[in-house]
């Protein structure tokens, strides 16, 4: 759905588009329709991410050249959101696009650090494949969802989410295979 819209909106000024998209984030609907809420709540971020990957790649870039600063920003990146997400503000409206943003960018701080050592060649190849894993997660979501409504109340959700974050991802790389 995403693309579909980028695609028909492709021509219309990048400004409106974003401002638009932020404004459907932070309105933070509940339709009861899953679909239109979560397209309102995470177009924003595919948006970006399509707008901006030059912008997003030197990023990435720098965070190679520059590990010191770019582990000083994910430690600082940590204890804001630490203290957000302790507070329960992470998820107020305007606060949630911020916070958004911020986790984005320690991901990919993050992952850049790591894509330097070869024992994380696996993450580089997530990383050149990441539209597929994007993309392709929905499937192992939904056949994964079952399992774990079974499971969590046995476990904790960090775990849980764990585990479906590892199988999404491993469901999406094998249906691209």
């Amino acid at each position: 759905l995403f693309f579909v819209v980028v695609r028909v909106i492709r021509r219309w000024p990048a400004p409106l588009v974003l401002a638009l998209g932020a404004g459907l984030q932070i309105a933070d609907f509940d339709t009861g329709i899953i679909l239109l809420d979560k397209f309102a709540h995470y177009f924003i971020f595919f948006y970006s991410g399509y707008l901006l990957a030059p912008h997003i790649f030197r990023l990435a870039r720098w965070a190679q050249e520059h590990k010191r600063a770019a582990g000083a920003l994910l430690l600082a990146w940590f204890v804001v959101n630490f203290v957000l997400v302790y507070l329960h503000l992470a998820m107020r409206p305007v606060l949630s696009l911020i916070t958004g943003y911020a986790g984005a960018i320690a991901v990919l701080l993050v992952s850049a650090l790591l894509a330097d050592h070869s024992w994380m060649g696996w993450l580089s190849y997530l990383g050149r494949h990441s539209i597929v894993v994007y993309l392709g997660f929905v499937i192992p979501l939904a056949l994964s969802r079952p399992i774990v409504a079974r499971v969590v109340p046995t476990i904790d959700t960090g775990t849980a989410t764990l585990f479906v974050t590892l199988v999404c991802i491993a469901g999406a790389v094998l249906l691209h295979w």
